[in-house]
């Protein structure tokens, strides 16, 4: 198994067979464009990105919230590759707004069974019947479940992409401040781009867990929000770990955040993720965030600090670098 990193949220599942990616933005617009432009999937860019990082087996997009710095280049990667998208309704609207077919949008909160039709598209094969139950399928498959959760640390939903099973589990984003202040609005019709980062409302957040058959779980949390008990029961090799945020929480917040995360899920490994300046192209060497947004160098000794303790290794990777187990 290989996982490439392709900054900010953004991982590639490899499996020798099929590709999974979280989270798509790749375009990484610069701060004053940030600030006062519309933004827009950058297709040369994207292009040059998927000429160093093919994704000619992608088979599935899923998304753990719907600001443009998780979701942006979302539509443009699922037409060019006819890969599924998974995500919340508002994640959906942002690629109905790209054009891309319903026959490969499939929503979260749904409870339908999917089937892929071939290698590249998916088609809705259920009804909300499905709800409550994991519908199985042979051959090239995806299926999904939207489970009556009872407790935090059960799955709304469950997917097979391949050999791939991906657990589904609601989250929440780290707290809202001055540029972020959307948490908890949706965005409620197909969002057309270019568009001003506003339009982006986060959608509700999501964590994943992701199963393959020959391979040890690993975990995916893109925020740096959590919901007490969450984790419960869910451990993994390996601990993709959003950590935008951690910098500026006071040292209980910090302990909550160690317990309800590294102490429950037990990795082998961390690997910090949400830690690069989204606003500096992937197509240069990632640095933290200026100073005034985060202090990146505190969250880095933080990090380490805290994986120490608890006998664990960090690594932090730069675009373009994957991890293998």
């Amino acid at each position: 198994m290989k996982v490439t990193f392709l900054g900010t949220t953004v991982l590639l599942f490899d499996d020798g067979v099929d590709q999974i990616l979280f989270d798509a933005h790749l375009t990484r617009p610069s701060l004053p464009r940030f600030l006062f432009g519309n933004l827009q999937t950058d297709e040369a860019l994207v292009e040059r990105v998927l000429g160093r990082c093919p994704m000619d087996r992608l088979k599935g997009i899923f998304i753990s919230h719907s600001h443009y710095d998780h979701a942006l280049d979302m539509p443009y990667l699922a037409k060019r590759t006819g890969a599924a998208v998974f995500g919340s309704s508002s994640a959906l609207n942002v690629a109905r707004g790209g054009n891309v077919p319903e026959a490969q949008l499939h929503d979260y909160a749904g409870g339908i069974a999917v089937t892929a039709v071939d290698n590249d598209t998916a088609r809705m094969s259920g009804t909300g019947e499905a709800k409550g139950k994991a519908v199985a399928n042979e051959g090239n498959s995806v299926s999904s479940l939207n489970a009556n959760r009872v407790t935090p640390n059960q799955p709304i939903a469950t997917y097979k992409v391949g050999r791939f099973t991906i657990d589904i589990l609601p989250s929440v984003h780290s707290k809202p401040n001055a540029f972020n202040n959307d948490l908890g609005q949706t965005i409620d019709e197909p969002l057309v781009q270019p568009a001003k980062k506003k339009f982006f409302k986060e959608g509700g957040s999501f964590d994943f867990v992701v199963h393959h058959e020959n391979e040890p779980a690993c975990i995916i949390r893109p925020s740096f929000g959590f919901i007490p008990g969450e984790m419960d029961g869910h451990q993994a090799k390996v601990l993709f770990l959003g950590v935008a945020g951690l910098a500026k929480v006071d040292d209980n917040e910090k302990k909550r955040f160690y317990e309800e995360t590294l102490d429950k899920v037990k990795p082998e490994v961390v690997v910090p993720v949400h830690w690069d300046c989204f606003f500096r192209s992937i197509e240069k060497a990632a640095t933290g965030y200026p100073f005034f947004i985060e202090n990146s160098k505190a969250v880095e000794a933080e990090i380490g600090k805290a994986c120490r303790e608890r006998g664990m290794a960090h690594k932090y990777l730069q675009p373009f670098a994957s991890i293998e187990f």
